[in-house]
């Protein structure tokens, strides 16, 4: 009997590529738990993040962002981040209800983690203070390279995008009316890369490019152990609902004290379940 069916059958449901890397686990039950915190794994990133999940997670699925096969291997699954539109169309029941959705929202669907949504560039809707902007001492960008190498360590699912032109600068440049006449793409230089193993759908950039290129980053925050988290529950109804600070009644918005006794790194993120699926009898998202 392989390891995939042995699993199975103690309650564990493992999803592999091609390439044995593990995409997902399910688990059920008790027996199925106590299998997963003894396996031992050779992707020590893999094996951590099922050891977390054995812990909290019981009957949820996790996904874990390793790549899969190309794109052109139509029976493997790819990182959650690069193809996590598949399970989460399948959570909601199409892939029109992906639609004006974005990574975060998936990632804290799918895992329970904490969802991060950074603009990166202005003109674009939730644009606040520039990402980039560097500190005394600092070159643009150094800060947030930095961010980025604490949420790898943290194992923390990242991903990002690249939003049309609100001001409407397509790259598609169309002659002619109601789609008549000649259409163009308008391409780009591009210098060339090395090839790495093309065959697994990776590939490298610069972070000068990315900065230059990416309009959206996303990221479900796994944090350190060492860190402690408080979830509070609140709605907004007919006399919570105080508006913004534009308004008088802001006042009676719904608030929350926070004591800080000492210096410290503090997060804190504002958000609502998704109410998509939510009138479908079992279906409710995780985070």
């Amino acid at each position: 009997m392989d390891l995939e069916k042995e699993l199975n059958e103690h309650g564990v449901n493992v999803v592999c590529s091609k390439m044995d890397t593990i995409i997902s686990v399910r688990i059920h039950g008790a027996t199925g738990k106590r299998l997963v915190e003894t396996l031992q794994l050779v992707d020590n990133f893999v094996a951590s993040k099922v050891a977390k999940l054995a812990k909290s997670c019981e009957g949820n699925i996790y996904f874990d962002p390793c790549f899969g096969p190309n794109d052109a291997d139509s029976t493997g699954m790819l990182a959650l981040c690069k193809n996590g539109d598949v399970p989460y169309a399948k959570l909601h029941g199409s892939y029109e209800a992906l639609i004006g959705g974005y990574i975060d929202v998936a990632l804290s669907d799918l895992t329970g983690l904490c969802s991060e949504q950074i603009i990166l560039k202005p003109d674009y809707a939730g644009y606040g203070d520039d990402p980039f902007a560097p500190k005394p001492g600092e070159q643009a960008g150094d800060g947030f390279w930095k961010r980025l190498l604490t949420y790898k360590r943290n194992g923390t699912l990242m991903g990002c995008s690249i939003q049309p032109d609100p001001k409407g600068n397509k790259n598609i440049v169309a002659e002619g009316s109601a789609g008549q006449g000649n259409v163009n793409l308008a391409m780009e230089p591009q210098e060339e890369v090395t090839d790495v193993n093309q065959n697994d759908g990776t590939f490298f950039m610069s972070f000068d490019d990315w900065k230059a290129r990416y309009t959206h980053f996303f990221a479900g925050i796994d944090f350190a152990d060492e860190w402690c988290g408080l979830r509070v529950e609140g709605k907004w109804d007919e006399t919570s609902n105080g508006g913004n600070t534009t308004k008088s009644t802001w006042i009676n918005n719904p608030r929350y004290q926070l004591l800080v006794k000492e210096r410290c790194h503090l997060y804190m993120s504002m958000s609502q379940h998704d109410p998509r699926g939510s009138a479908e009898s079992g279906i409710f998202p995780i985070g």
